[in-house]
């Protein structure tokens, strides 16, 4: 009986590390295939707006990160976000482009212990080669802050490629 236990041990690590060696279900890390750096303007100035950071993973799905930025003379809102879903629809020499990100804004214009807020940015547009246009709402949701911002936008390609064509 010794005998059958000691060549079965050896067999059932064999057989172990074998499968551990040639495991096929090991996750492959997605990285990004293509970026492209875009700057936007809100409202028609260069003082709002902001950066965005598109990408195309790997696999195909696309994120976006940046921040957008509002300024006037009541608030001074700063929106950063990371790795939200973006949709980009090729069609022709055009593109379609929404995303929605969340994040903490920041509006430096109110007193401390007011001056951040959970948001929630929307954005969609259009656009062709390096330019696009489109509109936007952030909805905040602390009590001291303005229920949304909205308004327009356009946006100019700074540099990369493939994820908007």
């Amino acid at each position: 009986m010794k005998t059958k236990i000691i060549i079965f041990i050896p067999f059932i690590l064999f057989l172990f590390l074998y499968s551990c060696k040639n495991d096929s279900n090991t996750v492959t890390p997605v990285t990004n295939a293509a970026s492209e750096t875009w700057k936007s303007y809100a409202d028609g100035d260069t003082v709002n707006g902001g950066s965005w950071y598109l990408y195309k993973k790997t696999d195909s799905s696309k994120t976006i990160a940046g921040q957008w930025k509002k300024i006037d003379s009541t608030y001074s809102v700063t929106c950063p976000f990371n790795e939200g879903p973006l949709s980009i629809t090729i069609i022709d020499s055009t593109f379609l482009i929404s995303f929605s990100s969340t994040g903490t804004a920041t509006n430096s214009y109110l007193p401390p212990g007011f001056q951040t807020s959970p948001f929630l940015l929307k954005v969609s547009g259009m656009g062709t080669q390096n330019t696009a246009v489109g509109n936007y709402v952030v909805k905040f949701y602390a009590t001291s802050w303005p229920d949304s911002l909205f308004g327009f936008w356009n946006a100019n390609k700074q540099n990369g490629s493939g994820v908007t064509h």
